[in-house]
């Protein structure tokens, strides 16, 4: 099961399912690949290029946990027309939007209200 906290998505290719994943470390590393920071990319997208600098670092799993190499996901992400809403769900879930810090300082006054 995706959880899209972590940059995973799911999406089912006939009877088979797959997940795509994200990572942090993948993000950075496309980013130092291609030049391009990820929000320009992201932009890009659309454009086969866009999609395939995400690819080079993003994993696919097959439902039953093997990996697939490069040359069967872009293949699966390019024909599949369920795939490409997963890939954007895993980036989204990949890079939080902006603000959405998930330890955010107090504010002043929000303790319990009792001295220790």
């Amino acid at each position: 099961m995706a959880n899209r906290l972590k940059g995973e998505a799911s999406f089912r290719d006939g009877e088979e399912e797959f997940l795509i994943r994200i990572t942090s470390a993948a993000l950075l590393e496309t980013e130092d690949r291609t030049g391009v920071g990820m929000l320009e990319l992201m932009a890009q997208l659309d454009s086969k290029l866009g999609l395939i600098a995400v690819l080079l670092q993003m994993g696919v799993l097959h439902g039953s946990g093997q990996d697939l190499d490069r040359a069967e996901a872009l293949d699966l992400i390019m024909l599949n027309p369920d795939a490409r809403p997963a890939l954007f769900r895993a980036l989204e879930g990949a890079l939080p939007a902006g603000g959405d810090d998930p330890n955010p300082p107090r504010a002043a006054g929000s303790g319990t209200g009792k001295n220790t």
